[in-house]
Formats: structure tokens, sequence, C-alpha cells
């Protein structure tokens, strides 16, 4: 165990400049040109300033899960504990390749649960999106098509995640998500799919700083 607590150490101090640049840059701006945002911008039924609330949580929160949480003295504390460490999804990736870069047979078993409790972790807060877009599943999986192709992610689980059958998304998730780095990856495209959503529905980014001026917020949430 002290041995595995080692390289657990050793991995997470390699990491932190690369989680640092990570935190800095979050990509370009994408705006989706689908006729499918003319329908849904604004509207009650479609995206509007309460959705926009819902994403931004939803966005935090896989933040929370793929990063962990921002600490005082600077970069982030994970949510996952391993060997009395606290780790994020994408430090359990580096811990998980080096593992199998050293063929710890031992260390992939102990990981196992980790990774279990944080698709846990992840299914209740992508669910509760999922909810709010029942009866408009093709409508969401043009826009999620379009933004992967955008963003050149063409072979993205998170296209085979949309396009399952309503309802069985959780099940294709759990199938899909085979291990920290496929997780880590498909947490970045969720991320990134939000963003360019929220991006392109002006009207109803509008309606959301609407609903943080009458609730006494200034500014915006990032």
């Amino acid at each position: 165990m002290k041995e595995m607590q080692k390289k657990i150490f050793m991995t997470l101090f390699l990491m932190v400049p690369h989680l640092h640049i990570c935190a800095a840059n979050k990509g370009e701006g994408i705006v989706l040109e689908s006729p499918v945002i003319r329908l849904i911008d604004g509207m009650g039924i479609g995206i509007n300033g309460k959705r926009i609330g819902s994403m931004l949580q939803v966005r935090r929160e896989v933040r929370k899960i793929q990063q962990g949480i921002a600490s005082k003295e600077g970069g982030f504390v994970g949510l996952y504990e391993l060997s009395d460490k606290k780790c994020s999804v994408k430090e359990l990736a580096e811990i998980e390749k080096m593992m199998q870069d050293t063929h710890d047979a031992e260390g992939l078993r102990v990981l196992r649960p980790v990774l279990k409790k944080a698709k846990e972790d992840f299914i209740q807060w992508v669910m509760k999106f999922l909810g709010e877009s029942q009866g408009a599943k093709m409508q969401m999986f043009l826009l999620i098509e379009e933004s992967c192709h955008k963003r050149k992610r063409y072979d993205s689980l998170l296209l085979r995640w949309a396009s399952a059958p309503e309802g069985e998304e959780e099940h294709q998730f759990e199938k899909d998500i085979a291990n920290f780095k496929i997780f880590d990856i498909f947490c970045t495209d969720l991320i990134n799919f939000l963003e360019d959503l929220m991006n392109s529905c002006p009207k109803a980014k509008a309606q959301f700083q609407e609903i943080l001026r009458e609730q006494g917020y200034k500014g915006h949430s990032n």
C-alpha cells in the first residue's frame, strides 16, 4: 500500500502544471447553426433562461467531477479518495495509465469502485439534464452531432450516448465508460457541448441574465 501511495503522489505531482493549463484554457466558443436553434432559443419548451441556469449547474458539477474543486491554496482538490489522496477523474486517468504501464493489477482492481462512484455522481447530474430534454431527443442529437463535428470529435462517445433510445442513456453510458481515460474525454466532450449550446442561444442567455437581475445578482455565472 505504501508503494502505491508513493506512485500516486508522484503522478499527481507531475500533473500539477498540466491541470493549471487545462483550467485556464476553455477553448474557442463555437456557434451551432442548425435550424433547431431558431426553434428552441428562448422558447418555454426549448432552451430558456431556466434551462441555461440548469446547464450551468450541470457543467459546474461535471467540472468538479473531472477536475476537482478549486482550493484556497491554488490548484484543485479531487472528489474521490484513493490511498488517502483526494483525486479528480483527470488525475485518476493518469494514475490508471501509470498502473497499466507497470502492469499493476492490484492497483487497477482498487480503482474499480472509485470509477463506479464517479460514474454514479456523473449520472446523477446528467440524468437531470436529460430529464429536462425529454421529448426533444432528435433535436438534441442534431445539436450534439454538430458540436462534435465542429470540434472534430467525430468518434466521440457522446454521439453514441445521444443516439441511444430514450431512457437507455444511462445503460449506454455504463457500457461505454470502461475506464478513467474514456470518462475524462467524455466529460470534456459534454462540457464543450453545453458551452456550445449556451453560446448559440442568445435569447435564452438574455432571459437568464434577466432572472439574475430579478434575484439581485450582478454580472453572470461562469
